[in-house]
Parts: structure tokens; C-alpha cells; sequence
């Protein structure tokens, strides 16, 4: 019998990143979570999932770096930012390019 690919879901904050992985749990994913950044690398090299999903915005790093490290091992990647005002909105949707930059 053939598992379900591996996600790794690296998020910051407690409740998205269980409602998250719940759900592809419940989709019958098997998960790896982590909480920042240090963590999330050595998960990502380590379990080698299928795929990446992780926060932009990480303590003690940065979301893109993980894409980085990801896209060098051919592991698609979802970046996702929660962006609270206007302005910041406009800012993530006029760096979208460079993020989307492989």
C-alpha cells in the first residue's frame, strides 16, 4: 500500500497552522509542521516532503528563504501572508513578482 504524500506546513501562529494541518490530515495527507523558521529547515531537509506550505512571515527567519531551499530541491511551495491593512496588502501584491521569481 502507497502512504499519502508528505506536506510540511511551517506557520507561526498555533490555531492556523492546527486548523491547517487538520485539515489536510483529514484529506489524508500525512503532515510535518513547524513553528519558525530554524525548525522548518531542518524539517524541509530532512523529511524531503512533496510539498511546502509556509508563512512569509517566520521568527528567526523569513518564509522565502524555506521557498529557496524548497525550490533547489524541485518541492513545489504555497506562500501565504496575512496582510491586516491596506497598505500592507498593497505592498505583498507589488512584491509578488520577485516572491514568485524561482
Amino acid at each position: 500500500m502507497q502512504s499519502e504524500p508528505l506536506i510540511l506546513v511551517v506557520e507561526d501562529n498555533t490555531i492556523l497552522r492546527r486548523v491547517i494541518v487538520d485539515a489536510l490530515e483529514e484529506r489524508g495527507y500525512r503532515i510535518e509542521s513547524a513553528a519558525d523558521f530554524p525548525e522548518g529547515a531542518i524539517k524541509l531537509r530532512a523529511a524531503a516532503p512533496a510539498l511546502l506550505i509556509a508563512d512569509v512571515n517566520l521568527p528567526n527567519g523569513d518564509g522565502r528563504n524555506l521557498k529557496n531551499l524548497a525550490r533547489a530541491t524541485d518541492i513545489p511551495v504555497l506562500l501565504s501572508a496575512p496582510f491586516r491593512t491596506p497598505s500592507m496588502r498593497r505592498s505583498a501584491f507589488s512584491s509578488c513578482r520577485s516572491l514568485l521569481d524561482w
